[in-house]
């Protein structure tokens, strides 16, 4: 037991500023991906002035998508998304000019034109990014899985993950997929399903943070990383100290039965 939380202490080494980072990076590339897959992309090549500007957006284009898909509940709202990826480096103004605006101004999201700075921490989420891209094609990798009758969304198993970097490439053997899988996890690209482990090449669950954002709306996401969620306010008010002790209203696990969720 004290060898385990010794672990668990040792390997939370991204302080809390890079992991806030890394989680709205994810955000951002969630919101990438669906921008590009409408029906009408929204993210391509445009012209003003008889310059080509590829793979851009419009501002006023991207506040209207926000508000129609109900990801923001007004158009300041959907601007102040904008400008936390933005200051984040997930998105520019493709001259360098303008904060994000409400308006007919053209930006482009950094993983569309390979300017991400260069940074160990950005380096690791682009490479994180690659993989998750490839592996969200296979189908047997990340998928809903159960454990002693407890269900894990969109999660992997650490050792699957090893085997699918080595036969894929991305790996040479089975140290290096671990060690690869190691500072995904320490740069917060991935995490154990309870955050009791470590990466490791053993039968344990692990999650991307692109899988952890899907399911909610990218205004309360943001909200939440900046500490300021009016609707998690409004959803623990009234409740008993009991209830919200946790975050969870369910009561705190012990050392024992924490370190065995998540294992398979």
């Amino acid at each position: 037991m004290q060898r385990h939380n010794t672990e668990i202490r040792n390997h939370r080494v991204s302080p809390p500023s890079s992991q806030r980072k890394m989680d709205i990076m994810a955000i951002g590339e969630e919101l990438r991906l669906r921008l590009h897959a409408v029906d009408e992309p929204l993210i391509k090549d445009r012209r003003y002035h008889l310059k080509l500007y590829p793979s851009s957006f419009v501002g006023q284009e991207v506040v209207d998508w926000l508000i129609k898909n109900r990801e923001a509940e007004s158009r300041e709202q959907a601007v102040e998304v904008m400008r936390t990826l933005q200051d984040y480096n997930v998105l520019h103004h493709v001259c360098d000019d303008h904060e994000f605006k409400d308006e007919f101004l053209f930006y482009r999201f950094r993983k569309d034109d390979g300017t991400y700075p260069d940074e160990s921490d950005s380096a690791a989420f682009a490479r994180g990014q690659r993989i998750y891209s490839r592996l969200k094609l296979d189908k047997s990798m990340i998928k809903d899985r159960k454990y002693h009758l407890k269900s894990y969304k969109k999660c992997f198993v650490g050792k699957e993950l090893v085997d699918w970097l080595v036969a894929n490439g991305e790996a040479s053997t089975r140290d290096e997929g671990l060690r690869e899988g190691r500072e995904l996890l320490e740069a917060g690209v991935i995490h154990h399903v309870c955050d009791d482990h470590h990466f490791r090449d053993e039968f344990l669950f692990y999650r991307f943070k692109n899988d952890e954002v899907e399911t909610k709306k990218f205004s309360d996401v943001l909200s939440l990383l900046k500490g300021m969620s009016p609707r998690v306010r409004r959803n623990t008010k009234g409740r008993s100290r009991k209830e919200t002790a946790n975050g969870t209203g369910t009561p705190k696990r012990s050392g024992t039965q924490r370190e065995q969720i998540g294992r398979a």
